[in-house]
């Protein structure tokens, strides 16, 4: 479903409100707003939206050298894709991984920590136009980088005073001032009464119906966890069940079924942006009941992904590691995710 208008609005609306002395400088994002026309149609003739993220990992900036503006380093993004994108979070988010292969990243906010105005004239092929870019911010563990040869140049790092892009700069100073309003707020002894003592453990169902297809959930922004990505149904588990109980109740409060002949496949050791965790995957034999979004404040909606097609984006990418492992040899058992060596080590017991 393309993204709607009345998100683009409310997503604005709030950043406004929150940042009104930017009002002025924001004039043409509203004349944009106000217009009767598709907000994210490259044909709009006065412009449309785009989304990015601004991502910094060890006190550094990624930036990618687009060819289209002759190597010209920017943040990754672009434009919103009707076939794919259901928010402007989850439209950077996808920009992000296609761009440069980042897809392991922690959000300050599922709110834009800028929104840039630009104006764009004499672009060969192009109408003079303005993008409206909804900046979202993350850090990430991630180092190593993979860029899009047909449309880039190149990925990198970059020091804060290496950005020479003036927009590009702002959205790292916004980045930088939202870290540092999220370090004055955070509150250890709340956080790990939280999280509890040890590693946390999720528990991961990999559904499959008659036709073979998998069910997947789009998670909303209000998860605590890869919000705005896709994966397949999961929850944590309680202090006081076994991950097989906790996998039948998750079943049942998020889909409304009672799932039939659980079996272990995977467990994933995971290291990513938030941190350690073991991620236990099963399948099931059956399930009774129809399957229905009873969640959906955590969750904007299921799918189900034909065999051989395509997992939607922004997918979450240990989930994906998981579901490619035990689609390769069933059960792949213990898998190292993340980790100092960087690649998934399956098989080893």
């Amino acid at each position: 479903m393309p993204v709607p208008a009345d998100h683009i609005r409310a997503v604005f609306d709030a950043y406004l409100a929150a940042h009104p002395d930017q009002a002025n400088y924001l004039k043409p994002a509203v004349e944009l707003l106000d217009a009767d026309a598709d907000l994210t149609s490259r044909d709009n003739p006065i412009g449309h939206v785009t989304a990015s993220a601004i991502v910094q990992h060890d006190g550094r900036f990624l930036a990618i050298a687009h060819k289209k503006y002759s190597g010209l380093r920017l943040q990754p993004g672009g434009h919103i894709e009707a076939d794919k994108d259901w928010t402007l979070y989850g439209a950077a988010l996808r920009e992000l991984g296609e761009e440069a292969g980042v897809r392991d990243v922690k959000p300050v906010d599922t709110a834009p920590i800028h929104i840039g105005v630009h104006h764009l004239v004499d672009i060969p092929g192009e109408h003079d136009h303005i993008h409206v870019d909804f900046r979202f911010g993350y850090t990430t563990i991630v180092s190593k980088l993979r860029h899009d040869a047909d449309e880039t140049d190149g990925a990198a790092w970059l020091d804060l005073d290496d950005i020479e892009n003036a927009s590009f700069r702002a959205g790292a100073d916004a980045l930088l001032l939202a870290l540092k309003r999220q370090a004055s707020e955070f509150d250890a002894d709340a956080d790990a009464a939280h999280r509890g003592p040890g590693i946390p453990m999720g528990v991961y169902l990999i559904l499959r119906d008659a036709a073979g297809r998998l069910l997947v959930g789009l998670r909303s922004d209000k998860v605590g966890v890869s919000p705005e990505m896709w994966a397949v149904p999961c929850g944590a588990r309680e202090f006081d069940e076994s991950a097989h109980d906790a996998l039948v109740r998750e079943a049942y409060e998020e889909l409304g079924i009672t799932v039939k002949g659980l079996r272990h496949v995977a467990t994933g050791d995971v290291i990513n942006s938030y941190g350690p965790t073991t991620a236990m995957y099963f399948t099931a034999e059956s399930f009774d009941g129809q399957v229905e979004n009873r969640e959906p404040a955590l969750c904007r909606g299921l799918a189900w992904v034909e065999p051989g097609a395509p997992l939607p984006v922004p997918f979450v990418e240990h989930v994906e590691t998981i579901l490619n492992l035990v689609d390769a040899s069933g059960t792949p058992g213990y898998t190292a995710i993340g980790w100092a060596n960087g690649a998934a080590t399956a098989g080893a017991r």
